[in-house]
């Protein structure tokens, strides 16, 4: 599919006016759409996209700065996984997917 992939995204292209899509996330969901079942959602197929997006000037990430980082803390000889919330530096509870 990586072979074929520009192939693809040039008649995606000719269906679907790509010069409106601002990001990757609405390029991905556009693409899906357009796919079907064909679209498995694998890595390289993500990489495909990437360059193409790449290619017609679409950014890759807007503002994916992380929230929060796992980190083992040791506590009295004893080792804990917390995690940091990275504005404010304090310890919070296991953060919601999507975060």
């Amino acid at each position: 599919m990586l072979d074929h992939f520009p192939e693809a995204f040039s008649r995606f292209s000719r269906t679907v006016d790509v010069r409106k899509i601002r990001s990757f996330d609405e390029l991905r969901m556009e693409v899906e759409s357009w796919a079907g079942e064909k679209w498995l959602d694998t890595s390289r197929q993500r990489e495909a996209l990437a360059r193409e997006a790449r290619r017609i000037g679409i950014p890759l990430r807007i503002g994916t700065t992380p929230m929060w980082r796992h980190e083992f803390v040791i506590i009295r000889s004893r080792s804990f996984g917390r995690y940091r919330d990275l504005r404010t530096g304090r310890f919070i509870r296991k953060p919601q997917k999507g975060c």
